[in-house]
């Protein structure tokens, strides 16, 4: 009976140390195949849309050198033509915000993009390793939703009247980098968390979606939540960037100065890094962080000095100007209505007070947004 040779003990450790560094976090391999689909995708199509644009361009031009031969060929292009014009009016009906069905999917994509938001800091917060085990629970749901953003984008795709302005958009670029990994998942066997804090971008949605229902009717109330709405989603995609790096490392020393740094972690580091504060007990290890973390002091400073500030006057203008009032029997008062500022409040109390009117015993109600 043969024996079996007996192992090598360096290349014993060897498999385990490559085995225990996998599981800490994606290999190259991995990681490389969920990026390379993205830009593939969305380099790929905008090389097809500038060569159909080509390609319609010199029919064009033949089709005027050569009238004769191509007149067939042009009454079929436009008979097409007119035939896809109907078609586009009605998808654009469909979706747009004007019709019931198009504000419930535009209510529906919001939803379903915070929805998997919470699934990705569900997975941040119970799991340790960067590259999900595709078993987990939470890849069934988060499939469904990336199944609804597909069809959703492929009816903007066809309703968008210049394609390539439509590829270049933020919700286009948040559809490529997000919806793409799915089907690789399946091919590899593995989820990987890297890109999926993109679904945060889709918060700037938020005031679009209060103003469907009627939650913000007023012009301060609709500024206030554009402001909340660009803070919150440039915070948490920021931190999701720096949990990315953290956690991979810098590929040209082969990650080996990677960290394991929760969302949260990155979230606290973010929000000291914008207000300036630097505690210094959360540091960023790697060349990429360092850089991300040196350019978004300067726009995370901007931001923070102009959006809170904003943000802060208008909670406290609504608390001290803002209220109902209450009419007393036999009290004069009047109502002045309009664009209600600072400059046209003193030109009228200017006005109203230095005219000769006697003595006026009155209280003057503005009614502003």
């Amino acid at each position: 009976m043969a024996r079996k040779p007996p192992e090598d003990p360096s290349t014993s450790q060897f498999t385990e140390d490559w085995s225990k560094e996998f599981r800490s976090h994606c290999s190259d391999y991995v990681q490389l195949a969920f990026i390379t689909s993205c830009l593939f995708i969305f380099v790929g199509g905008i090389i097809m849309i500038l060569m159909v644009r080509v390609i319609r361009s010199l029919l064009h031009k033949w089709s005027l050198k050569y009238s004769i031969h191509f007149q067939l060929f042009t009454n079929k292009m436009n008979s097409l033509s007119v035939w896809k014009g109907k078609f586009q009016d009605r998808v654009v009906m469909m979706i747009s915000a004007q019709t019931s069905i198009g504000r419930i999917l535009v209510i529906l994509v919001f939803l379903f993009s915070i929805g998997s938001l919470i699934l990705y800091f569900i997975n941040c917060y119970s799991v340790k390793e960067f590259c999900l085990t595709f078993e987990d629970q939470t890849i069934v749901i988060d499939l469904f939703f990336n199944v609804f953003f597909l069809l959703h984008f492929g009816l903007r795709f066809l309703a968008a009247s210049d394609k390539l302005a439509f590829w270049l958009e933020l919700n286009s670029i948040v559809d490529f980098f997000t919806i793409t990994p799915v089907c690789i998942a399946f091919y590899l066997g593995k989820n990987w968390l890297g890109l999926r804090f993109l679904k945060a971008l889709r918060l700037v949605e938020l005031p679009k979606i209060l103003q469907f229902l009627q939650v913000t009717t007023s012009g301060t109330a609709i500024k206030l939540s554009k402001l909340l709405a660009v803070f919150v989603s440039t915070w948490l995609t920021a931190a999701g960037f720096l949990h990315w790096m953290e956690n991979s490392g810098d590929p040209w020393v082969y990650h080996s100065n990677h960290q394991n740094l929760t969302y949260f972690e990155c979230l606290y580091l973010i929000m000291v890094t914008m207000s300036t504060v630097g505690y210094g007990d959360v540091v960023v290890q790697t060349t990429i962080g360092r850089v991300f973390i040196l350019f978004f002091i300067v726009a995370g400073l901007i931001l923070f000095a102009n959006l809170v500030p904003e943000i802060a006057d208008i909670v406290g203008s609504r608390r001290v100007y803002m209220g109902t009032y209450v009419y007393v029997k036999g009290r004069k008062f009047i109502v002045v209505c309009g664009n209600i500022t600072l400059s046209s409040v003193t030109a009228f109390l200017s006005d109203f007070i230095t005219q000769d009117k006697g003595d006026i015993a009155c209280e003057i109600v503005f009614l502003g947004e």
